[in-house]
């Protein structure tokens, strides 16, 4: 009787351990820089790799691609028709078997093609495939997609994961009457005869940060005029941090800048100040961050 329960002890050891090695060879998808695989910003600069690994060697790998408007812009990258969007259909990538697929992903260095098969791991930049296969388009403002990974590996287990990415346009910034961004001579206009002074941003992701540089070189005159308007005696206007220069400059307050999508600021005091300044090339630069982090900058010059 007891060694009859000392096997069943035994088999119940063994069947448990098992058990644990079957876990441990799982294949999983991981992705270091957003382990949730929450909705992800893209061209923020952050890191859309995840990492692939199979400890029973990999078998295939697909991506589907849901990419709303622009599928049919990966069907040219696919050579297995039954992979190719068509209906409803999404377009589905064989980074292992699917010899087209393999090329564009070799042109983006990403690791495809039949020599994946039997490795335990690889990465793959999503965002990069994303960016390439929407390069030239004119991707709307809020826009998802997504991309469905599976893993399969060679004992015939498979994991999926979701990865879903969000499209905010980048901020602009124009000069009315000034397209070009020009140098503006003000040897041409005086205080009572202006010239180009309102700057229009636009930011669909909201404004975070908005500020004014002088910069170096710009007339001693002009100099000493922004510094003696800056918190700190500084040549950036901080228009959301500094309510010194917010005042000073009649720029817009941080209330009606800070999260708005559209705005304008007016560089009409430069010409109020013809008189004063001495012979010199004065450079603003404009810079606006939304929310998500993405910027944009422009430089206003104006020559004396």
């Amino acid at each position: 009787m007891m060694k009859r329960l000392f096997f069943f002890a035994l088999a119940a050891v063994l069947l448990v351990a098992c058990e644990k090695n079957t876990d441990q060879e799982a294949p999983t998808i991981t992705w270091p820089a957003n382990p949730g695989f929450s909705q992800f910003e893209m061209g923020t600069g952050n890191d859309a790799t995840v990492s692939l690994n199979a400890p029973a060697k990999i078998e295939a790998i697909t991506l589907t691609l849901g990419i709303g408007d622009f599928v049919l812009l990966a069907n040219p990258k696919i050579s297995i028709g039954a992979n190719k969007s068509s209906g409803n259909k999404l377009p589905v990538f064989d980074i292992v078997d699917d010899a087209g697929v393999a090329s564009f992903l070799s042109g983006l260095s990403i690791a495809a093609g039949s020599g994946l098969r039997g490795k335990t791991m690889t990465v793959i930049d999503l965002e990069a495939i994303l960016n390439a296969l929407l390069e030239g388009q004119n991707v709307p403002n809020n826009t998802n997609f997504s991309i469905d990974i599976k893993l399969t590996d060679q004992a015939g287990k498979s994991v999926s994961k979701v990865a879903k990415f969000h499209y905010t346009v980048p901020p602009t910034i124009s000069w009315s009457d000034n397209d070009s961004f020009a140098v503006v001579d003000l040897n041409n206009y005086s205080p009572s005869k202006t010239g180009p002074s309102k700057v229009r941003i636009n930011a669909p992701g909201k404004v975070a940060g908005l500020t004014v540089t002088l910069e170096y070189g710009a007339a001693a005159e002009l100099a000493k005029y922004v510094t003696n308007r800056t918190t700190g005696s500084v040549m950036v206007i901080d228009i959301i941090n500094d309510p010194k220069a917010e005042e000073a400059f009649k720029f817009p307050s941080a209330k009606v800048v800070s999260g708005k999508t559209e705005l304008a600021l007016d560089f009409a005091f430069i010409y109020n100040l013809i008189p004063d300044l001495s012979a010199s090339t004065n450079v603003f630069t404009v810079k606006v961050v939304d929310a998500n982090g993405k910027a944009c900058s422009e430089q206003l010059k104006f020559k004396k």
